[in-house]
């Protein structure tokens, strides 16, 4: 007979969480028994899981996630990953590790979040912890180059970077963008010495190295014998090394031979180390010492052309170098809170036709900080013309390395205001420098070929996706309303931002946000408006018009009008008056010439801004509506034009500009051309 088989069922209850035993017993008709155990596994856990992944990604890098997953039970089967709206995996077998790259539309500074899930044999899924990826871009670095003797910037010198050069602006300043966590810059300029930075490179950042300040070359003779200043060492010295003296031996035709060099002037020295900066090390070498001082003079013998110093240690913990070794230094050390300064300047007054004051800074109650430590200065110039007006310059920055001396932290600096006039023009000037205790290390966020978002007190920054070249530093500042900037009681400021794109001009207009606290109603009038200098003046010129969307005031695009494309001061203002525009194009003999326009009449009815035509004639200028004269120049030349224009609310009127007279200059993209004068200083401020 063939056997009977049968199929039973019974629900079995499984109670504890692991491997349950279960016994199955058949008895058939004549009492005959078989039986059979199992195990069946309870799992109800889902997997543990540790997830790991870098901080940051730089957009265009890939870098790895890994999950360490585990299940005492049923084992992990597999694991997701999810970054962002991404999904990666699933991963069915260890190591779980996933490639992260930055999702398109992403922006600099944004974080997206990272989480990950495994699942088990018996389907329980575990989650991760969220970690959060900050979004970087390649780092930048954005510095500025002064000449020593007179503490101005320097415009025209090249900046190198490896293979890579670029030049300095008409402020100084240059940026280069690089991915590489260390460089070395070299700043000069024909007829100049050169300036080393070592730069280590913060990534997401603008890396802001010490200024480079660079010395006039001695005269053209056999040697050239150029004096340094403890400010423009050619490659700053070790934390905690001062220098008593710094020359230039440069010879013409021939390398040189050694020779006998005298030094004067070292006053209450009485020893000296001589150290000769090497160029291929990009380091301070010792070369002999320790040399006696003597009535404040020694005479020591040089190995042949280079910069060499005489240089002293701040005490015995700065560890000493053995001929032809490079400096080592101390630690660097911050200036205590109860550290006080003072300062002078001679002469404490200059003319109105020029001159420079040499500053002397000191630092007291700071013990412990070593020499070589920098503090930075922010530089403000405003000039009082007797014509009424206010002339200024925007505030800078300047780099000043302290130097112990007679247990001080000193400093000597060159002083020049950027700007002269005739006696009969000026009535006043003030240079005012306000030293800071430390400097501005990292700059903004690196971005403008990727796009960058910035934030300062509510007020946002966006600059799209290639509007540079290239990543540099972008930065943002919002600062209170300045007294220079006109109102009434129909045009009121609302806010005021500073921009700095690195010196470049975006090839994309940036979008810059302001919280419509301070707006009446959503179909207000708002004007964008930049400050320009003409003549070292300020004057508003209109950018861009303003709406309001999602409670922030934005910049639209208005027929005529740039947007926000350069870097500057800025100024939103609220227009509580019918407004209306006039455009048109500026000549001279039927061809474009770029001037000022302006309108011309009381306060009353005309608005306080003004236009610049550009390269090829054409302005648009906000106005009040009715009869507006408007006058066009180019300072500081004669060329002048007039017209009359009827402006009606919400439209655009139509007038050109003939301008007759001589043009003897050209306007510049950053500006009018300008003079330059030198006031004096007394103690932190020049008048």
């Amino acid at each position: 007979m063939r056997p009977r088989r049968s199929t039973f069922t019974a629900i079995v209850p499984v109670a504890v969480e692991g491997e349950n035993p279960i016994h199955a017993q058949a008895k058939d008709g004549a009492a005959h028994t078989a039986a059979d155990d199992v195990r069946v596994i309870r799992d109800t856990t889902a997997p543990s899981v540790d997830l790991t992944a870098p901080p940051a990604l730089r957009r265009g890098q890939t870098a790895k996630a890994s999950v360490v997953a585990s299940d005492n039970l049923t084992g992990v089967a597999r694991v997701t990953f999810h970054f962002g709206s991404q999904t990666i995996g699933p991963v069915l077998a260890p190591p779980f590790e996933a490639d992260l790259v930055v999702p398109e539309g992403a922006t600099a500074g944004q974080t997206i979040t990272l989480t990950a899930e495994a699942e088990d044999g018996a389907g329980n899924v575990g989650h991760s912890a969220p970690h959060g990826v900050r979004v970087t871009t390649a780092g930048a670095i954005v510095g500025q180059v002064l000449a020593d003797d007179t503490g101005l910037p320097v415009a025209g010198a090249r900046v190198r970077m490896g293979t890579t050069e670029t030049t300095s602006d008409e402020h100084g300043r240059y940026a280069l963008p690089t991915d590489l966590p260390a460089v070395v810059l070299t700043a000069e300029k024909e007829g100049t010495t050169s300036v080393d930075r070592l730069v280590s490179v913060q990534s997401a950042v603008g890396t802001v190295p010490v200024d480079a300040r660079l010395t006039a070359l001695a005269p053209s003779g056999t040697y050239r014998l150029t004096r340094l200043t403890a400010q423009g060492l050619p490659g700053l010295l070790p934390l905690g090394w001062s220098p008593a003296a710094a020359f230039e031996v440069r010879f013409e035709g021939a390398a040189g031979a050694e020779m006998s060099v005298t030094v004067t002037g070292l006053g209450e020295v009485t020893t000296v180390h001589l150290a000769a900066y090497d160029r291929v090390l990009r380091a301070w070498t010792m070369r002999a010492g320790p040399l006696a001082v003597s009535d404040g003079a020694m005479t020591t013998t040089l190995p042949g052309a280079g910069s060499y110093a005489l240089v002293r240690p701040d005490d015995e913990q700065v560890p000493a170098a053995a001929a032809g070794e490079p400096l080592a230094g101390v630690g660097m050390a911050a200036l205590p809170d109860a550290a006080t300064s003072t300062s002078t300047a001679i002469p404490a007054t200059l003319p109105p036709a020029g001159g420079t004051a040499v500053g002397h800074l000191t630092v007291k109650d700071a013990p412990g900080v070593p020499s070589g430590t920098v503090v930075q200065a922010i530089v403000t110039e405003t000039f009082t013309l007797t014509s009424g007006g206010v002339a200024s310059e925007e505030k800078r920055m300047e780099d000043i390395v302290l130097y112990r001396s007679a247990g001080e932290l000193e400093a000597t600096v060159p002083i020049t205001p950027s700007r002269s006039f005739e006696t009969s023009e000026l009535q006043s000037g003030k240079v005012h420098l306000d030293i800071l205790a430390g400097r501005e290390g990292v700059r903004g966020q690196s971005g403008g070929n990727a796009p960058v978002v910035l934030e300062r007190e509510g007020v946002r920054l966006t600059v799209g996706q290639g509007a540079l070249s290239s990543d540099l530093a972008i930065d943002l500042g919002v600062t209170a309303i300045s007294p220079f900037v006109p109102r009434s009681a129909t045009l009121v400021p609302l806010a005021e931002a500073t921009l700095d794109f690195s010196g470049r001009e975006l090839l994309l207009p940036a979008r810059l946000a302001v919280p419509a606290a301070g707006a009446t109603s959503p179909d207000g009038t708002y004007l964008f408006a930049r400050v320009e200098r003409i003549g070292g003046i300020p004057q508003m010129t209109v950018v861009a018009v303003g709406a309001v969307q999602d409670d922030m005031i934005v910049p639209q695009e208005f027929p005529g009008l740039p947007g926000i494309a350069r870097e500057g001061r800025y100024v939103l203002y609220r227009v509580e008056a019918p407004l209306g525009f006039v455009g048109g194009m500026t000549t001279s003999d039927g061809a474009p010439l770029r001037a000022v326009v302006a309108a011309t009449g009381s306060p009353a009815t005309v608005l306080p801004f003004v236009a610049l035509s550009g390269t090829d004639g054409r302005f648009l200028l906000p106005a009040v509506p009715g009869t507006v004269a408007l006058q066009a120049t180019v300072p500081p030349t004669a060329a002048h034009g007039e017209v009359q224009a009827q402006v009606t609310a919400g439209q655009t009127a139509t007038a050109n500009i003939a301008l007759s007279g001589v043009v003897a200059a050209t306007v510049s993209p950053a500006g009018y051309p300008r003079a330059r004068w030198s006031p004096g200083r007394d103690g932190r401020s020049a008048s």
